[in-house]
């Protein structure tokens, strides 16, 4: 058996450093763009080609608001049953429906709410006939010739992406409802709130996970307990990350139009009438106020909590944090003509987008990793020793650091280039001029990042003179029959190939 060439070799450990620079100069550059940019409708604005009949959808996120303005809807938009009872319609909303769900299955559900049901699309997909009933429930409105205009949803709609709920997927729900409807893409549009400040957003789903327990936890326990972690990252990940779930719809080729509930609360309005009038299009005053119902307000003023576990120091850097986030979306999400803010007043204003800020806005944004980073940074605020210490949720073997992180760390990128430094320090063995030669790489990688951002459709020089790197790698003669000298049998796991 040959000797190992030992130019052939590549250790375990190299490879971490390889993914730690690559990792920091992608932080620092910001991704390519954001997830499946390429099927964000960009070249023009959506054009209904059923310009007489539009699909719309309350998509959350939860403790937004979202069950008064269904609540809105299914009191003065509801259309009859067919004996003709329970039906409701307002002549400023008359073209308008919230379709009523009815049947053997739907109406063991949601008994005291059923403008809820909807959410079964999503919670309870397996009941193919409840699903078949909601499901008509909308057709049979949708084929009205004085409807133009169907809205349903709720606040399960948010449950999209890697963090959704085990089970659940919002889009496969309005999938299905687009597919039998029959609608085009240009005539969906999807409703979404954006709660201000982001962090009394936080502490609502917080208060009412308290309230629904009926036990009043203190927040370093409902934020460092382990079996907690899973919820915490769902929450994190879809109610709390609007940008992210408006993204996810926006791929999905549809229309969204998010509604900034603090430029609502400065106009003074409120969210339901909101909608109806300056996204459906419905009769309203000057004010924004459904004619008739001026100043009934439909939002739940009992979704404030009372929060007072953290000083008002940290909850600012709290806010600062969701904010960061936020910004990492905004430069994408602005280009798409699919895509406005109603009533903006908050949203985005504090953004910088600079090279000090740009790569740890982007740092929060993958949907996994990015989501278990914004968690570390919440966990950094909160005294997790009664319960063990703070579990990183990026990786176990961070916890270490973590215990000992700020917040602040995480808002200026220390928290972020040291555990790259870890990476790197837990290599030995490796020499000098190969980790040089790893950083040269990451530079490079970084800056075809950074052009492939700019323009998707840039390769690189030396990638287009040759035609594409289709081809792959040729086989030199020789080369075969070799297959065995590179392996050993005793090999360590530092000299194991990858």
């Amino acid at each position: 058996m040959k000797t190992q060439h030992p130019s052939y070799t590549f250790p375990l450990k190299a490879w971490k450093i390889v993914l730690a620079v690559i990792g920091l100069a992608a932080f620092n550059r910001g991704p390519i763009a954001i997830q499946a940019a390429g099927a964000i409708p960009s070249g023009g604005k959506p054009i209904c080609n059923n310009p007489d009949k539009h699909l719309y959808v309350l998509a959350g996120p939860r403790r937004s608001a979202t069950t008064s303005v269904a609540d809105f809807f299914y009191q003065y938009a509801r259309g009859p049953q067919p004996d003709r009872k329970h039906g409701k319609i307002y002549h400023p909303l008359a073209k308008f429906r919230w379709p009523m769900v009815y049947g053997p299955a739907s109406n063991k559900t949601d008994t005291d709410t059923p403008f809820k049901r909807f959410n079964s699309l999503v919670t309870d997909y397996g009941n193919k006939a409840l699903r078949t009933e909601i499901l008509d429930a909308i057709k049979r409105d949708w084929e009205l010739d004085a409807v133009t205009s169907i809205i349903f949803g709720g606040e399960e709609f948010d449950q999209v992406g890697a963090e959704a709920k085990e089970g659940y997927d919002a889009l496969r729900a309005v999938r299905d409802v687009v597919d039998y409807i029959g609608a085009k893409p240009g005539c969906v549009t999807v409703i979404l709130s954006y709660r201000d400040p982001r962090f009394e957003h936080w502490v609502s789903l917080y208060g009412g996970a308290m309230e629904k327990s009926g036990n009043e936890m203190p927040y370093n326990e409902h934020m460092c307990k382990e079996e907690s972690t899973t919820l915490r990252l769902q929450e994190l990940g879809t109610s709390l990350n609007p940008m992210y779930v408006a993204e996810s719809y926006l791929n999905e080729g549809w229309q969204v139009n998010m509604v900034d509930m603090g430029g609502v609360d400065k106009k003074g309005t409120d969210i339901a009438h909101t909608i109806a009038c300056d996204i459906m299009g419905g009769i309203c005053d000057d004010d924004g106020w459904v004619k008739g119902h001026t100043e009934e307000v439909f939002s739940n003023k009992l979704l404030q909590y009372d929060f007072d576990h953290l000083p008002k120091e940290e909850t600012a850097l709290s806010e600062k944090l969701f904010l960061y986030r936020d910004c990492a979306f905004q430069e994408d999400l602005e280009k798409s003509q699919w895509f406005s803010v109603i009533k903006q007043e908050g949203i985005w204003t504090d953004c910088e987008h600079d090279k000090n800020h740009e790569w740890i806005y982007q740092s929060f944004r993958d949907p996994t990793t990015g989501t278990k980073l914004f968690y570390d940074a919440l966990l950094s605020q909160v005294d997790c020793k009664p319960f063990g210490g703070p579990k990183s949720a990026v990786d176990e073997s961070n916890s270490e650091l973590l215990e000992i992180a700020k917040i602040d760390e995480f808002l200026d990128g220390t928290y972020q280039k040291n555990i790259m430094n870890i990476i790197v320090e837990d290599v030995g063995g490796v020499s000098v001029w190969l980790v040089l030669v790893l950083i040269l790489v990451a530079g490079s990688v970084g800056f075809y990042l950074q052009k492939v951002r700019e323009n998707p459709g840039y390769k690189l020089p030396i990638i287009e003179m040759a035609g594409g790197l289709d081809r792959g790698f040729n086989d030199e003669p020789g080369d075969e029959g070799d297959d065995d000298s590179s392996s050993s049998s005793d090999e360590d796991d530092d000299n194991k190939f990858i």
